[in-house]
């Protein structure tokens, strides 16, 4: 099975607390109206909003649905990456996690893979760079994709500080084992010692995990 064929099939992966999904990140990143309005569609049951603020107005906000007992959608909006993404987590089955990705997968307000990919790399101000190749890493596929180790490995390597941690958060937003000879090396060498001690904590967090390779 080639890589891009185990992309398209792998849509949900477990971890300690039960499986999840990718991310899917949305191309307005206020778009919580969106998601209410599939969840209505669904018959979704909303928990709740934190922080619960009229308007939609919070720059930062977690609203979460129950779909069926232990199945639940969070949608997350985080103003540092510009970013909104929905989750779907499952304390049962995995296949349960199926149908209700299903509504994201071809949804017109979510970027694609190869959306993700180019404004990683279609842009030169430091800062930009950064945030696009942070939010490349939390839309990213659940197995390790060519496409995504490249960019995110070629940014890891940027003469800009800023860029290279925008790297960290995207390994760190994979949880792809893959990159744990490059956190390695960012742990040992990296001129910045923020940068080397967010490369160890990443390691860490992945021993934690106990990621394998896919």
């Amino acid at each position: 099975m080639d890589a891009e064929r185990k992309v398209q099939i792998v849509k949900a992966i477990q971890r300690k607390d039960g499986h999840r999904s990718r991310r899917y990140l949305f191309r307005n990143w206020t778009s919580l109206s969106e998601v209410r309005s599939i969840a209505r569609a669904s018959a979704w049951d909303e928990v709740g909003v934190t922080p619960d603020v009229p308007g939609d107005s919070a720059e930062d906000l977690v609203a979460v649905w129950e779909l069926l007992p232990g199945l639940r959608a969070t949608y997350t909006r985080e103003s540092a990456l510009s970013a909104a993404h929905v989750v779907i987590t499952s304390k049962v089955a995995p296949e349960e996690i199926d149908s209700a990705v299903a509504l994201f997968e071809a949804h017109p307000g979510v970027l694609t893979f190869e959306d993700l990919i180019q404004q990683a790399t279609s842009t030169r101000d430091p800062e930009s760079e950064a945030e696009a190749v942070a939010r490349a890493g939390l839309g990213a596929p659940l197995v390790a994709d060519a496409r995504f180790t490249d960019t995110i490995q070629n940014a890891s390597a940027s003469p800009h500080t800023r860029v290279r941690e925008g790297a960290l958060w995207a390994m760190a937003y994979t949880e792809w084992i893959d990159f744990s000879g490059t956190l390695e090396q960012i742990a040992r060498s990296d001129p910045d010692e923020f940068l080397r001690d967010f490369a160890t904590r990443v390691l860490r967090v992945f021993e934690h995990l106990g990621l394998e390779s896919t």
